[in-house]
Protein backbone atom coordinates (compact mmCIF):
# COMPACT_ATOMS: atom_id res chain seq x y z
CA UNK A 1 0.00 0.00 0.00
CA UNK A 2 0.97 3.60 -1.23
CA UNK A 3 0.54 6.63 1.61
CA UNK A 4 0.88 10.00 -0.56
CA UNK A 5 1.06 12.81 1.30
CA UNK A 6 1.96 16.84 1.57
CA UNK A 7 3.40 18.45 4.05
CA UNK A 8 1.05 21.25 5.59
CA UNK A 9 3.66 23.61 7.00
CA UNK A 10 1.11 25.49 8.30
CA UNK A 11 -0.88 22.75 10.97
CA UNK A 12 2.66 21.03 11.67
CA UNK A 13 0.49 18.06 9.62
CA UNK A 14 0.54 15.66 6.55
CA UNK A 15 -2.48 15.22 4.10
CA UNK A 16 -3.08 12.22 2.93
CA UNK A 17 -4.23 9.30 0.56
CA UNK A 18 -3.75 5.83 0.87
CA UNK A 19 -3.74 4.31 -2.83
CA UNK A 20 -2.74 0.54 -4.18
CA UNK A 21 -1.04 -0.24 -7.11
CA UNK A 22 -4.26 0.63 -9.27
CA UNK A 23 -3.95 4.27 -7.78
CA UNK A 24 -7.38 4.44 -6.20
CA UNK A 25 -7.60 6.05 -3.46
CA UNK A 26 -9.02 4.15 -0.68
CA UNK A 27 -8.35 6.67 2.39
CA UNK A 28 -7.90 10.16 3.25
CA UNK A 29 -7.53 12.26 5.90
CA UNK A 30 -5.24 14.56 8.07
CA UNK A 31 -3.03 13.48 10.65
CA UNK A 32 -0.67 15.98 13.01
CA UNK A 33 3.01 15.07 13.23
CA UNK A 34 4.05 12.98 16.20
CA UNK A 35 -0.33 11.98 17.00
CA UNK A 36 -0.80 8.17 17.24
CA UNK A 37 -2.28 8.23 13.66
CA UNK A 38 0.96 9.86 11.81
CA UNK A 39 3.13 6.90 13.51
CA UNK A 40 0.49 4.17 12.36
CA UNK A 41 0.67 5.67 9.03
CA UNK A 42 4.12 6.13 8.27
CA UNK A 43 5.41 2.95 9.79
CA UNK A 44 3.19 0.83 8.20
CA UNK A 45 2.74 1.97 4.28
CA UNK A 46 5.31 3.06 1.37
CA UNK A 47 5.29 6.43 1.48
CA UNK A 48 5.59 9.00 -1.33
CA UNK A 49 5.38 12.99 -1.54
CA UNK A 50 6.47 15.75 -3.94
CA UNK A 51 9.32 17.56 -2.63
CA UNK A 52 10.22 15.82 1.03
CA UNK A 53 12.75 18.96 1.79
CA UNK A 54 10.02 21.17 3.91
CA UNK A 55 8.83 18.04 5.77
CA UNK A 56 12.31 16.76 6.45
CA UNK A 57 13.21 19.77 7.65
CA UNK A 58 10.83 20.50 9.99
CA UNK A 59 10.85 17.24 11.57
CA UNK A 60 14.49 18.16 12.16
CA UNK A 61 13.66 21.38 14.18
CA UNK A 62 11.05 19.59 16.61
CA UNK A 63 13.85 16.31 17.13
CA UNK A 64 11.59 13.96 15.42
CA UNK A 65 13.59 10.68 15.53
CA UNK A 66 11.76 8.50 14.15
CA UNK A 67 13.61 6.20 11.29
CA UNK A 68 11.12 6.32 7.77
CA UNK A 69 11.92 6.86 4.29
CA UNK A 70 10.09 8.44 1.45
CA UNK A 71 10.22 8.44 -2.11
CA UNK A 72 10.10 11.60 -3.50
CA UNK A 73 8.63 12.65 -6.60
CA UNK A 74 10.68 15.53 -7.39
CA UNK A 75 13.13 14.04 -8.05
CA UNK A 76 11.22 11.49 -10.05
CA UNK A 77 10.65 14.14 -12.59
CA UNK A 78 13.95 15.34 -12.53
CA UNK A 79 15.30 11.49 -13.13
CA UNK A 80 12.80 10.60 -15.44
CA UNK A 81 12.76 14.08 -17.67
CA UNK A 82 16.57 14.87 -17.26
CA UNK A 83 16.28 18.13 -15.67
CA UNK A 84 18.91 18.86 -13.75
CA UNK A 85 17.06 21.93 -11.18
CA UNK A 86 14.42 21.53 -8.98
CA UNK A 87 11.16 21.95 -10.26
CA UNK A 88 7.96 22.77 -8.23
CA UNK A 89 4.79 21.12 -8.13
CA UNK A 90 3.52 23.82 -9.59
CA UNK A 91 5.30 24.12 -12.62
CA UNK A 92 6.49 20.33 -12.63
CA UNK A 93 2.28 19.37 -13.28
CA UNK A 94 2.15 21.72 -16.60
CA UNK A 95 3.59 18.60 -18.27
CA UNK A 96 0.73 16.84 -18.53
CA UNK A 97 -2.69 17.35 -20.34
CA UNK A 98 -4.58 16.50 -17.48
CA UNK A 99 -3.60 18.29 -14.42
CA UNK A 100 -6.29 18.30 -11.82
CA UNK A 101 -6.04 17.72 -8.08
CA UNK A 102 -7.01 14.42 -7.59
CA UNK A 103 -8.42 13.60 -3.66
CA UNK A 104 -6.96 16.97 -2.87
CA UNK A 105 -3.45 15.57 -1.97
CA UNK A 106 -0.83 17.00 -5.19
CA UNK A 107 1.73 14.00 -4.88
CA UNK A 108 -1.39 11.40 -5.60
CA UNK A 109 -2.58 13.88 -8.41
CA UNK A 110 1.18 13.74 -9.90
CA UNK A 111 1.53 10.22 -9.91
CA UNK A 112 -1.54 9.65 -11.54
CA UNK A 113 -1.01 12.01 -14.01
CA UNK A 114 2.21 11.00 -15.01
CA UNK A 115 0.94 7.19 -15.34
CA UNK A 116 -1.57 8.05 -17.20
CA UNK A 117 0.15 10.70 -19.66
CA UNK A 118 3.64 8.57 -20.51
CA UNK A 119 1.57 5.01 -20.02
CA UNK A 120 3.93 3.80 -17.06
CA UNK A 121 3.20 1.78 -14.61
CA UNK A 122 3.21 2.78 -11.01
CA UNK A 123 5.28 -0.21 -9.89
CA UNK A 124 8.42 0.51 -12.38
CA UNK A 125 8.37 4.17 -11.60
CA UNK A 126 7.84 3.57 -7.67
CA UNK A 127 10.94 0.66 -8.33
CA UNK A 128 14.51 0.05 -7.95
CA UNK A 129 15.27 2.07 -11.27
CA UNK A 130 14.62 4.93 -9.65
CA UNK A 131 15.93 4.44 -6.31
CA UNK A 132 17.81 7.11 -5.81
CA UNK A 133 14.47 9.21 -5.25
CA UNK A 134 14.00 7.54 -2.36
CA UNK A 135 15.07 9.81 0.63
CA UNK A 136 15.92 8.36 4.18
CA UNK A 137 15.00 10.28 7.60
CA UNK A 138 16.89 11.67 9.56
CA UNK A 139 20.04 11.10 7.42
CA UNK A 140 18.35 13.46 4.72
CA UNK A 141 17.13 15.76 7.56
CA UNK A 142 20.52 16.45 8.12
CA UNK A 143 21.53 17.01 4.53
CA UNK A 144 18.55 19.46 4.08
CA UNK A 145 19.60 21.60 6.55
CA UNK A 146 22.55 21.36 6.03
CA UNK A 147 22.17 22.64 2.21
CA UNK A 148 19.55 24.62 3.98
CA UNK A 149 22.08 26.75 5.90
CA UNK A 150 24.57 27.25 2.73
CA UNK A 151 21.91 28.66 0.75
CA UNK A 152 21.66 30.90 2.98
CA UNK A 153 25.39 32.00 3.57
CA UNK A 154 26.05 32.11 0.52
CA UNK A 155 22.81 34.52 -0.28
CA UNK A 156 24.09 36.96 2.30
CA UNK A 157 27.77 36.76 1.16
CA UNK A 158 26.73 37.49 -2.25
CA UNK A 159 24.71 40.23 -1.51
CA UNK A 160 27.43 41.75 0.81
CA UNK A 161 30.10 41.53 -1.83
CA UNK A 162 31.36 44.96 -3.19
CA UNK A 163 33.54 43.88 -6.48
CA UNK A 164 34.90 47.63 -6.09
CA UNK A 165 37.26 46.58 -2.95
CA UNK A 166 38.48 43.44 -5.18
CA UNK A 167 42.14 45.53 -6.00
CA UNK A 168 43.48 42.12 -7.83
CA UNK A 169 42.48 38.49 -9.16
CA UNK A 170 44.13 34.88 -8.02
CA UNK A 171 43.58 32.50 -10.68
CA UNK A 172 43.97 29.21 -8.90
CA UNK A 173 43.64 25.20 -9.59
CA UNK A 174 43.71 22.20 -7.46
CA UNK A 175 44.83 18.38 -8.19
CA UNK A 176 43.92 15.25 -6.41
CA UNK A 177 44.86 12.16 -5.68
CA UNK A 178 41.93 11.13 -5.24
CA UNK A 179 37.97 11.75 -4.37
CA UNK A 180 37.23 8.31 -2.22
CA UNK A 181 34.19 9.08 -0.63
CA UNK A 182 33.39 12.48 -2.34
CA UNK A 183 36.76 14.29 -0.71
CA UNK A 184 39.33 15.41 -2.74
CA UNK A 185 42.98 14.77 -1.28
CA UNK A 186 44.51 17.49 -2.48
CA UNK A 187 48.07 16.99 -3.92
CA UNK A 188 48.61 20.43 -5.98
CA UNK A 189 47.91 23.91 -5.45
CA UNK A 190 48.84 26.68 -8.14
CA UNK A 191 47.56 29.62 -8.44
CA UNK A 192 49.26 33.19 -10.75
CA UNK A 193 48.19 36.79 -9.26
CA UNK A 194 47.25 38.85 -11.81
CA UNK A 195 46.07 42.28 -12.45
CA UNK A 196 42.20 43.66 -12.92
CA UNK A 197 43.76 44.26 -17.08
CA UNK A 198 44.41 40.61 -16.37
CA UNK A 199 48.08 40.85 -16.07
CA UNK A 200 50.08 38.24 -14.67
CA UNK A 201 52.02 40.10 -11.37
CA UNK A 202 52.74 36.81 -9.40
CA UNK A 203 52.47 33.25 -9.21
CA UNK A 204 52.72 30.03 -6.57
CA UNK A 205 52.95 26.74 -6.45
CA UNK A 206 52.81 24.10 -4.05
CA UNK A 207 53.14 20.61 -3.63
CA UNK A 208 51.00 18.48 -1.16
CA UNK A 209 51.32 15.17 0.07
CA UNK A 210 47.63 13.89 0.20
CA UNK A 211 48.62 10.97 2.70
CA UNK A 212 46.19 9.05 0.54
CA UNK A 213 46.50 6.62 -2.59
CA UNK A 214 47.01 8.05 -6.63
CA UNK A 215 43.91 7.19 -8.37
CA UNK A 216 43.95 9.70 -11.23
CA UNK A 217 44.17 7.08 -13.89
CA UNK A 218 41.15 5.38 -12.44
CA UNK A 219 38.30 4.36 -15.15
CA UNK A 220 40.45 5.19 -18.18
CA UNK A 221 40.26 9.31 -17.95
CA UNK A 222 44.20 8.88 -19.01
CA UNK A 223 44.64 11.82 -17.10
CA UNK A 224 48.13 12.25 -15.90
CA UNK A 225 49.75 14.39 -13.23
CA UNK A 226 52.73 16.35 -13.82
CA UNK A 227 54.91 15.25 -11.05
CA UNK A 228 55.90 12.21 -9.90
CA UNK A 229 53.93 10.09 -6.95
CA UNK A 230 57.04 10.58 -5.14
CA UNK A 231 57.99 14.15 -5.64
CA UNK A 232 54.07 14.78 -3.71
CA UNK A 233 54.68 12.06 -0.68
CA UNK A 234 57.78 14.12 -0.13
CA UNK A 235 56.17 17.15 0.41
CA UNK A 236 54.45 18.82 3.54
CA UNK A 237 50.68 17.46 3.86
CA UNK A 238 47.67 19.48 3.92
CA UNK A 239 48.11 20.92 7.56
CA UNK A 240 51.16 22.27 7.32
CA UNK A 241 50.04 24.58 4.67
CA UNK A 242 46.55 25.16 5.47
CA UNK A 243 47.29 28.48 7.08
CA UNK A 244 48.99 29.53 4.07
CA UNK A 245 46.42 28.79 1.60
CA UNK A 246 43.94 30.11 3.55
CA UNK A 247 45.26 33.57 4.24
CA UNK A 248 45.85 33.82 0.17
CA UNK A 249 42.04 32.46 -0.88
CA UNK A 250 40.65 34.65 2.53
CA UNK A 251 42.21 37.86 1.25
CA UNK A 252 39.52 40.67 0.93
CA UNK A 253 41.40 42.60 -1.58
CA UNK A 254 41.98 39.49 -3.84
CA UNK A 255 39.19 37.75 -5.59
CA UNK A 256 39.94 33.88 -6.10
CA UNK A 257 39.13 32.58 -9.72
CA UNK A 258 38.84 29.27 -10.84
CA UNK A 259 37.64 27.27 -13.74
CA UNK A 260 35.33 24.49 -12.40
CA UNK A 261 36.42 26.31 -9.26
CA UNK A 262 32.95 25.06 -6.92
CA UNK A 263 34.67 21.82 -7.06
CA UNK A 264 38.05 23.00 -5.62
CA UNK A 265 36.20 24.95 -2.86
CA UNK A 266 34.45 21.48 -2.52
CA UNK A 267 37.90 20.05 -2.24
CA UNK A 268 39.41 22.57 0.02
CA UNK A 269 36.69 22.31 2.59
CA UNK A 270 36.91 18.21 2.18
CA UNK A 271 40.51 18.31 3.28
CA UNK A 272 39.98 20.76 5.64
CA UNK A 273 37.78 18.35 7.39
CA UNK A 274 39.44 14.93 6.94
CA UNK A 275 41.91 17.06 9.11
CA UNK A 276 39.80 18.70 11.38
CA UNK A 277 41.03 21.81 10.71
CA UNK A 278 38.31 24.76 10.79
CA UNK A 279 37.53 24.93 7.17
CA UNK A 280 37.32 28.14 4.94
CA UNK A 281 35.35 31.13 4.42
CA UNK A 282 35.40 31.87 0.19
CA UNK A 283 34.03 34.15 -2.08
CA UNK A 284 35.58 33.42 -5.23
CA UNK A 285 34.58 33.09 -9.42
CA UNK A 286 33.81 29.89 -11.03
CA UNK A 287 34.21 30.91 -14.90
CA UNK A 288 33.16 27.68 -16.09
CA UNK A 289 29.26 29.08 -16.43
CA UNK A 290 30.19 31.84 -18.04
CA UNK A 291 31.91 30.04 -21.06
CA UNK A 292 29.53 27.08 -20.94
CA UNK A 293 27.15 30.02 -21.79
CA UNK A 294 29.37 32.47 -24.47
CA UNK A 295 29.40 28.76 -26.38
CA UNK A 296 26.05 27.69 -25.90
CA UNK A 297 27.08 24.52 -24.71
CA UNK A 298 24.26 22.49 -22.57
CA UNK A 299 27.34 20.43 -20.69
CA UNK A 300 30.11 22.20 -18.56
CA UNK A 301 32.76 22.34 -20.59
CA UNK A 302 36.28 21.27 -19.98
CA UNK A 303 38.88 24.05 -19.54
CA UNK A 304 40.72 23.24 -22.90
CA UNK A 305 37.23 22.86 -24.96
CA UNK A 306 36.56 26.55 -23.75
CA UNK A 307 39.78 27.88 -24.62
CA UNK A 308 39.60 26.35 -27.88
CA UNK A 309 36.03 27.10 -28.24
CA UNK A 310 36.84 30.90 -27.79
CA UNK A 311 39.26 31.11 -29.93
CA UNK A 312 42.29 30.49 -27.68
CA UNK A 313 44.81 27.58 -27.49
CA UNK A 314 46.74 25.69 -25.21
CA UNK A 315 50.65 27.12 -25.36
CA UNK A 316 53.01 24.53 -25.86
CA UNK A 317 54.73 25.72 -22.61
CA UNK A 318 52.07 25.11 -20.49
CA UNK A 319 51.14 21.13 -19.44
CA UNK A 320 46.93 20.83 -19.05
CA UNK A 321 46.35 18.97 -15.07
CA UNK A 322 49.38 20.84 -13.61
CA UNK A 323 47.81 23.14 -11.11
CA UNK A 324 49.94 26.21 -11.87
CA UNK A 325 49.37 25.64 -16.07
CA UNK A 326 45.98 25.09 -15.28
CA UNK A 327 45.56 28.69 -13.42
CA UNK A 328 47.54 30.00 -16.39
CA UNK A 329 45.07 28.28 -18.78
CA UNK A 330 41.78 29.63 -16.64
CA UNK A 331 43.45 33.40 -16.73
CA UNK A 332 43.71 32.64 -20.62
CA UNK A 333 40.13 32.00 -20.74
CA UNK A 334 39.14 34.79 -18.80
CA UNK A 335 40.93 37.09 -21.43
CA UNK A 336 38.63 35.64 -23.86
CA UNK A 337 35.30 35.58 -22.19
CA UNK A 338 35.81 39.00 -20.83
CA UNK A 339 36.24 40.69 -24.27
CA UNK A 340 33.07 39.28 -24.98
CA UNK A 341 31.33 41.09 -22.21
CA UNK A 342 30.13 44.55 -22.34
CA UNK A 343 31.74 46.37 -19.75
CA UNK A 344 34.12 43.51 -18.77
CA UNK A 345 35.30 42.21 -15.66
CA UNK A 346 34.34 45.00 -13.16
CA UNK A 347 30.81 45.06 -14.97
CA UNK A 348 29.97 41.30 -14.86
CA UNK A 349 31.56 41.33 -11.51
CA UNK A 350 28.97 43.62 -10.31
CA UNK A 351 25.96 42.12 -11.94
CA UNK A 352 25.72 38.79 -10.15
CA UNK A 353 24.29 36.85 -11.61
CA UNK A 354 26.62 33.69 -12.59
CA UNK A 355 29.40 32.22 -11.32
CA UNK A 356 30.12 33.49 -7.94
CA UNK A 357 30.84 30.88 -5.23
CA UNK A 358 31.27 30.72 -1.45
CA UNK A 359 32.45 27.90 0.60
CA UNK A 360 30.54 28.14 4.39
CA UNK A 361 28.73 25.17 4.89
CA UNK A 362 30.19 23.18 2.11
CA UNK A 363 31.92 20.71 5.07
CA UNK A 364 28.50 20.09 6.63
CA UNK A 365 27.39 19.59 3.28
CA UNK A 366 29.95 16.61 2.53
CA UNK A 367 29.31 15.52 6.05
CA UNK A 368 25.29 14.59 5.32
CA UNK A 369 25.49 14.24 1.85
CA UNK A 370 22.07 13.61 -0.41
CA UNK A 371 22.30 10.42 -2.38
CA UNK A 372 23.04 11.39 -6.05
CA UNK A 373 20.47 11.54 -8.66
CA UNK A 374 20.60 10.10 -11.99
CA UNK A 375 19.17 11.40 -15.54
CA UNK A 376 19.06 8.40 -17.60
CA UNK A 377 15.94 6.25 -17.56
CA UNK A 378 13.47 8.43 -20.21
CA UNK A 379 15.82 9.88 -22.58
CA UNK A 380 18.00 6.28 -22.77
Amino acid sequence: MYLFFDFLGDQDAVSYCLSDERLLCLDKGTAKIGSDLFLSLFSEHSLVSYDVEPFYLRLHALGFNKRFSVFDLKRLFRAYYGVAEDIPYEEAKTQFDDQALLQGCQAFSFLVHLCDYEEEDVTYLLGLDYGDCILSYPECGFAFEALNLFKQAHDKRIAEFDPRKIKRLLFFDLECANSDQNIGKICEFGGVYASLSLQIEDEIELLINPESPFKVNRGGRGLQLFYSNAQYEKAPAFPVYYQRIKEILEDESTLPVGFAATNDFKFLMGDSLRYGLGGFDLLGLDIQPLADRLLGSERSLSLEDALSGLGGGTPNNLTPHRALDDAKLTLLVAKEAFARIDGGLLSYLQNKSEGLITSLYVDKMLEHPLPKLRYWSYWN
